[in-house]
């Protein structure tokens, strides 16, 4: 699953919204590499530089966007359970507007982003399953 996850080609797949992604180099990644990427939300285009703070390969991606219109930190944790593997995926950062309003638009922006993402980690492993057929 790893292998699959670090791919910038695989990242739309893995995040609504993202429209391109170029990393620059090939795995493996290391803090400091950069990745520089545009995304589309809520009817906005955003172009974005990710630096890579955090990576502990097969368990642990750590990002923050440096340069976007919306600075963020994203956390790709991957843990081996009975079942298979858990994949979580966390975004952390401050409202893009301050005050009782920007936490309610917030609010309403992050359950709409999660309703997607679930959408979307939801197709994931058939993502993965045909990824690794092609392969072989």
């Amino acid at each position: 699953m790893w292998n699959y996850i670090i791919q910038p080609e695989n990242l739309s797949i893995i995040l609504p919204g993202i429209v391109s992604v170029d990393a620059g180099k090939e795995p493996p990644y290391a803090p400091g590499d950069v990745w520089h990427g545009v995304s589309r939300s809520f009817g906005i285009t955003n172009r974005w530089t990710g630096v890579f703070t955090r990576v502990d390969m097969p368990e642990v991606m750590e990002m923050r966007i440096t340069e976007s219109r919306f600075p963020f930190a994203t956390i790709d944790t991957l843990e081996e359970m009975t079942e298979g593997t858990r994949y979580t995926f966390r975004v952390v950062g401050e409202p893009a507007i301050r005050g009782p309003l920007g936490r309610l638009l917030d609010a309403v922006m992050s359950a709409t982003f999660k309703r997607a993402l679930v959408k979307s980690l939801a197709r994931l492993p058939a993502h993965i399953d045909a990824s690794v057929t092609d392969k072989h």
